[in-house]
């Protein structure tokens, strides 16, 4: 007898209930970003929209020395696993870390700030506010990673979905009521006191379960191996915030502001990338531990020729995209969507070369790769962004991961002596991906040939539906197993 889908869910052990609930809590909690977008950009001034995009672009790289990059994956997760008979305590102890991390940054920025005046990186109520998010937010990522690792999904997928949810809210209703000239404040006011107050109590709670404060052996053992991937970290953040905000200190607010929407637009793909990739990344060790590379190349070659096509429909689309999401002040930047999906597709390349740079430990490649592709990133768009504005920010991004994947391929070469990829297929579908998104620019005044193409791409997607599944199910299920 076949099972209805509550049935079968009910079937299901915790552990893929688990991993199912988490998967779609994230994909709910980026759409919820995602869909809230056309209702802040039609209520805010542009340049008001920019302020916000520069102050999340600041909250990325400064969270690097706030948090010392404890709250990311790598770090915590080796952590859960060392401590996983104290994780309580583990948990607590990394969370009074992490504030002591975060008081004495603001101290610092204090110092710098009353050096170069108020408006150095940001006016201080809004670093304030960063800084009593930097504070408390980490509690609840901790605690919902705890979460998984106990398969206990449904407090924490409630409380994430909850959370972001009533945030925008309350952050589009004051901002409805604001004046224009005070909508980035409130909204960001409006919005981080929502999740602080969410994240309070749980803050009170990690502690109060750990019994424990400060602890010189996790600290210790935490820090040796945090501190030296911070450099990466660091690069990291400043190779993806780098470009807004050098476009509101060199240009305008609003450039910045419509530079994040295009951004948006152009990187919709890293979404479904980011979500495949966490079963793909198990599938390739699975197969590396026993040697077995031609099934990693076959599938590789696949999937990145999926996510290629997906790139093109999406630069495609990107006039009706842009006319949805943003008003007509944000026409501007359309011509920057199709270098930000090339750029889109070359993370899915990062991502290969890194999987198995990662495996052999390889980590000076990876950090070395991350600076000196944002080094590039960085003195392109000090070069390019004065005389070209968006559009400079958006080819200097290409160019920088061209950069990064270079390296990486370096990398991933001196350390796998045996050939895993294809090299001419990665070739082939790299030219035939960006070469295609670059020349979509000359597509958008020639409704009637984009729209053909697109109806081509979702003619074979629908053909290959079941080779896709098929394909995708072969990655579940080595992981499964």
């Amino acid at each position: 007898m076949k099972l209805n889908p509550l049935q079968q869910w009910r079937a299901m052990p915790a552990v893929a209930k688990s991993a199912v609930a988490f998967t779609i809590s994230t994909f709910v909690i980026r759409g919820i970003t995602f869909i809230t977008t056309p209702l802040f950009t039609r209520i805010m001034p542009v340049d008001q929209y920019g302020v916000v995009a520069t102050y999340n672009s600041w909250k990325s790289i400064l969270e690097v020395f706030a948090l010392l990059g404890l709250t990311y994956a790598g770090v915590f997760n080796v952590g859960m696993n060392d401590y996983r008979h104290s994780r309580g305590r583990y948990v607590s102890s990394l969370l009074l870390l992490c504030n002591v991390c975060t008081i004495v940054t603001f101290v610092i920025l204090c110092v710098l700030k009353w050096l170069f005046g108020a408006q150095f990186v940001l006016p201080w109520h809004l670093l304030v506010l960063m800084f009593l998010g930097f504070l408390f937010s980490p509690a609840q990522t901790f605690w919902v990673t705890w979460q998984r690792y106990e398969y206990k999904y449904k407090l924490a997928t409630a409380i994430s979905i909850g959370s972001a949810l009533f945030s925008q809210v309350i952050a589009f209703i004051c901002v409805v009521y604001a004046q224009p000239e005070h909508a980035a404040s409130v909204r960001l006011w409006s919005r981080g006191l929502v999740v602080i107050a969410c994240a309070v109590p749980i803050y009170i709670h990690l502690f109060t379960k750990g019994h424990t404060g400060y602890d010189g052996t996790i600290w210790k053992s935490t820090l040796l191996f945090a501190l030296p991937l911070l450099p990466h970290y660091l690069a990291q953040h400043l190779m993806g915030s780098s470009d807004r905000i050098m476009l509101s200190t060199m240009i305008s607010d609003s450039e910045a502001g419509i530079y994040s929407v295009v951004s948006a637009i152009g990187m919709i793909t890293t979404l479904l990338w980011n979500a495949v990739n966490g079963s793909l990344t198990p599938y390739i060790y699975d197969k590396m531990n026993v040697h077995q590379y031609a099934p990693i190349n076959s599938l590789m070659m696949r999937m990145i020729g999926i996510y290629g096509a997906l790139c093109m429909a999406v630069t495609l689309m990107a006039p009706e995209v842009l006319h949805i999401l943003a008003p007509h002040e944000y026409d501007g930047g359309m011509l920057a969507i199709p270098a930000i999906a090339a750029t889109s597709f070359l993370t899915a390349l990062y991502n290969m070369f890194a999987t198995v740079e990662f495996y052999h430990k390889k980590s000076g490649y990876i950090t070395s790769a991350t600076i000196v592709s944002s080094i590039v990133n960085i003195g392109l768009n000090l070069l390019l962004i004065p005389r070209w504005g968006l559009m400079g920010a958006a080819y200097t991004t290409v160019l920088s991961y061209l950069v990064l994947i270079a390296i990486h391929y370096i990398g991933y070469r001196r350390s796998q002596s045996e050939r895993i990829y294809s090299d001419r297929g990665i070739l082939i579908i790299t030219v035939l991906t960006m070469g295609s998104c670059l020349a979509c620019t000359l597509l958008y005044n020639n409704n009637y040939v984009r729209y053909t193409i697109i109806a081509i791409i979702l003619i074979i997607a629908f053909v290959m539906r079941n080779t896709i599944i098929r394909w995708l199910r072969e990655v579940r299920g080595s992981k499964s197993a």
